[in-house]
């Protein structure tokens, strides 16, 4: 990654986990919550990608993304 794309990615980050902070503190379901939020971060990549194509391909970038850092959690915590 570029400087500027790791500085955007790691603080995009950090919005998502305060808006984690925020849903737990809202008192909602957090399936329920979590799903409303995986929506709307998914809907947004669809409307601001050039084309689906592109739209999936950041999807799937975030979903590797998410299982690495799940699996590396998992080592730390053992």
């Amino acid at each position: 990654m570029t400087d500027q794309l790791e500085d955007d990615y790691q603080t995009a980050y950090d919005i998502g986990l305060d808006c984690l902070s925020s849903l737990d503190k809202s008192g909602v379901n957090p399936a329920h919550g979590l799903a409303a939020l995986l929506t709307v971060v998914t809907h947004a990549a669809y409307v601001m990608a050039p084309d689906d194509k592109e739209a999936e391909g950041m999807i799937a970038f975030a979903t590797d993304m998410a299982r690495e850092n799940w699996a590396a959690e998992r080592l730390k915590n053992q």
